[in-house]
C-alpha cells in the first residue's frame, strides 16, 4: 500500500483514504501509481478525472 499511513489505511483488506477528500500530492500519485492492485485511485473531485494510476 506504500507507506503513507497518514492518508491510508486498510479496512477489510481494501485500501481506503483517512479522509474522504485528500490533497493529490507527489508522494499520494506515487502511492497509487505503485500499489500492485491498483486499489488505490485518485480522482480530481472537479472534473472527475482519474489521476493515478496512470496508464
Amino acid at each position: 500500500m506504500g507507506d503513507r499511513p497518514d492518508r491510508f489505511m486498510l479496512r477489510n483488506g481494501q485500501s481506503e483514504p483517512i479522509d474522504a477528500e485528500i490533497n493529490a500530492d507527489d508522494e499520494v500519485l506515487a502511492v497509487a501509481d505503485s500499489c500492485p492492485r491498483e486499489a488505490i485511485r485518485i480522482v480530481e473531485v472537479s472534473s472527475g478525472n482519474v489521476l493515478a494510476p496512470v496508464d
